[in-house]
């Protein structure tokens, strides 16, 4: 079966919301069918060894280009959840 890598922002665990859910089912059910999933947070992980790398969320585009040209350069091909959160209202109301 495939061997996933889930690559998340680095505050998916302290900054919990639908998106970790979504990265947390996902994964559950990939390793019901079989499939190994690795969820990381860090900013370069080693993708060497995956045969997919599914990258999560667009609050931050330029790490998300980072980490997507990073999966790119070893050849790797990606799935992308593009989560968004507008946080403007949030900031405004505190």
């Amino acid at each position: 079966m495939l061997k996933v890598l889930f690559h998340c922002r680095p505050d998916l665990h302290s900054f919990f919301g639908g998106e970790t859910v979504q990265v947390l089912r996902t994964a559950e059910h990939l390793r019901e069918l079989g499939s190994t999933v690795d969820i990381v947070t860090e900013r370069i992980p080693d993708v060497r060894s995956y045969d997919v790398v599914h990258h999560f969320s667009m609050l931050d585009c330029r790490g998300l280009r980072d980490r997507m040209r990073h999966s790119a350069r070893w050849g790797k091909p990606m799935a992308l959840s593009p989560v968004y959160w507008d946080m403007r209202e949030f900031d405004r109301q505190g």
